[in-house]
């Protein structure tokens, strides 16, 4: 939640989040590793360069080496948007199987609070990166944010527009004073419809 509000949705901490990156170390630790393979690159090149091409001038040299540096900066921070990218599907097809996961527990007789800390726990153990996103909503309600609020930030961190939509239908039943539970069967039952729909048109 930290990262939400102090940086922009779209800045380096957050695709790191995204990535599945969660330490707090690795912000620092992706630019390092950036910066030694920019240089590494630039260095490598030069030398190349130098040694191979012997009537190359080295003001040319210097510049072709610049430019793979900036090359090999630029892949860098794709190579991490596309991981954030190849997520987003992943999570975007565990969304459902979490919506299931949850109505089975509170159909079990179990809070929403619960039921969403339970499941955490249960993706956790098979698919670490989406429970630990999980897990972090469970964390939120537990210092005092409202349900909506902690899943439109899930949402927000894995660009994931069902959670927002979750996160909308469950402040307004909150609004208007009708069941949680009753939003949540019927969302769980449209996105098993929507799941249904994509997977006849990849068939056809």
């Amino acid at each position: 939640y930290e990262v939400m509000r102090r940086n922009d949705p779209e800045g380096l901490e957050m695709r790191l989040i995204r990535s599945g990156y969660f330490g707090r170390d690795a912000k620092r630790t992706f630019v390092l590793i950036r910066l030694a393979a920019t240089i590494a690159a630039f260095v490598l090149v030069w030398y190349l360069l130098i040694t191979l091409v012997g009537a190359l001038s080295s003001a040319l040299a210097l510049i072709m080496a610049g430019i793979a540096a900036g090359i090999v900066f630029i892949l860098a921070n794709a190579v991490l948007d596309r991981k954030a990218k190849r997520n987003e599907v992943h999570y975007r097809r565990l969304f459902p199987e979490f919506l299931d996961l949850l109505v089975v527990c509170v159909d079990s007789g179990m809070s929403i609070e619960a039921a969403i800390d339970r499941v955490a726990h249960e993706f956790l153990a098979t698919k670490p990166s989406f429970g630990q996103h999980l897990t972090i909503i469970s964390l939120e309600m537990r210092a005092g944010r409202p349900m909506h609020e902690a899943l439109n930030n899930f949402g927000s961190r894995i660009h994931l527009d069902e959670a927002r939509t979750l996160s909308v239908l469950f402040r307004q039943s909150l609004e208007l004073g009708s069941s949680v539970i009753k939003t949540l069967r019927v969302f769980s039952k449209e996105m098993r419809q929507k799941r249904l729909l994509m997977a006849e048109e990849k068939a056809n």
